[in-house]
C-alpha cells in the first residue's frame, strides 16, 4: 500500500526532433515530453543506485546480467571509453507502435548512430539536468515515426562470464506524432534532455 505523505522525486525527460535540409536550413521541428524510460533504465538505476547486479535485454530480446561495476566502470573513467568509445547511440525508426515499458528494441529501426554528443549537467536549485543528442543524415528519403536512446554496458575486464562485455541496451522509445518526413540528403538531430529531481 502506498504511502500518501511518500514524496516521489521524478526523473522526467524531453525529445527535440529538428530536420535540415541538405544545406542546413531547418525544415521541419517537433518538441515532446518522452513517452517513457524503459525497463531496462530502471534496471540500470537499481545498479547505479543500489550497487547490486540486475539484468537489461539486448535488443534480440535476450537478457544480460550487468552489475554496479558495469555502471560505475563504464562511465567513469577515460581509460575505457578509449576502447569502448560511445557510451550511448541514437536510433531513427519507421513504425508508429504505442511505446511499452518492456520494449527492448524501436519496431522497425532504420538508422543508428554512436556519434553523440553530451550537454553539461546542469545544476539548479531542485533538480539536475543533461543532455544526448546525434544527428543521422539520409541518401533516400524516410519518414520518421520512432525514435530511441540506448545504453551501453560491459564488465571491466569480462572477469565474470555470465555478463557479456558489450551490452547495447534500449533506454527509451519514444513516437512521434505527428511523424516527421526527412527528404533525400537531408539531416535528422534529435536530442534527449533529462531533469532527475522536483520540477522547478
Amino acid at each position: 500500500m502506498s504511502n500518501p505523505n511518500q514524496k516521489v522525486i521524478p526523473i522526467t525527460a524531453n525529445v527535440e526532433v529538428k530536420v535540415f535540409d541538405k544545406n542546413g536550413i531547418l525544415i521541419a521541428q517537433e518538441t515532446k515530453e518522452a513517452d517513457l524510460l524503459t525497463i531496462n533504465s530502471s534496471h540500470h538505476l537499481f545498479c547505479a543506485i543500489i550497487g547490486g547486479s540486475s539484468n537489461v535485454f539486448d535488443e534480440t530480446g535476450m537478457s544480460k546480467g550487468i552489475s554496479n561495476e558495469d555502471v560505475s566502470y563504464g562511465y567513469g573513467y577515460n581509460y575505457f571509453t578509449q576502447f569502448f568509445k560511445q557510451v550511448y547511440k541514437i536510433a531513427i525508426g519507421l513504425d508508429d507502435t504505442a511505446p511499452a515499458y518492456t520494449d527492448f528494441k524501436l519496431v522497425n529501426k532504420h538508422a543508428e548512430t554512436t556519434s553523440v554528443t553530451y550537454g553539461a549537467c546542469l545544476d539548479k536549485d531542485t533538480y539536475s539536468e543533461f543532455s544526448v543528442q546525434a544527428t543521422i543524415t539520409l541518401s533516400i528519403e524516410k519518414i520518421i515515426k520512432e525514435v530511441g536512446l540506448f545504453g551501453r554496458s560491459y564488465r571491466y575486464g569480462n572477469a565474470i562470464t555470465f555478463v557479456t562485455p558489450d551490452v547495447w541496451w534500449l533506454s527509451a522509445r519514444d513516437v512521434l506524432s505527428p511523424s516527421v518526413t526527412v527528404p533525400a540528403g537531408s539531416s535528422i538531430t534529435i536530442k534527449y534532455t533529462f531533469r532527475v529531481g522536483l520540477p522547478p
